[in-house]
């Protein structure tokens, strides 16, 4: 396996496992913090291992700063998928919102005949 195809591979594990983790926190917890930062601080941490691996293979400086110019965009783009996913996720979760009803306030003062009622 040549090491242009191991660096794709690692970038596309980077985005279905920090996207995957992510949702999955996500869905079981019903916390956005929690499952922003964890999705996070895995996306870091691949990125920072890629970036080293990147730097072990390959001896050409053009490649490598290409190679980390090329991670780091693909880190901030997880980051935005992330965001936005877990972002809907939470505006899902709570379904459609009914309008509240009105609400009528008897005081002593108040005429209890003037208050509208649903009896017929």
């Amino acid at each position: 396996m040549s090491n242009g195809l191991l660096y794709w591979i690692l970038m596309g594990v980077n985005f279905i496992v920090t996207l995957g983790v992510g949702v999955l926190l996500m869905s079981r917890t019903k916390k956005f913090g929690l499952a922003l930062g964890v999705s996070t601080l895995l996306n870091i941490g691949f990125t920072v291992g890629s970036i080293l691996w990147l730097r072990t293979v390959d001896d050409v400086l053009f490649a490598v700063k290409f190679g980390v110019i090329v991670y780091g965009i693909a880190f901030v783009n997880a980051l935005v998928f992330d965001l936005f996913i877990l972002m809907s996720l939470k505006n899902k979760g709570n379904g459609p919102s009914r309008p509240a009803m009105p609400r009528y306030d008897i005081r002593e003062d108040d005429d209890v005949d003037a208050i509208p009622s649903s009896k017929a």
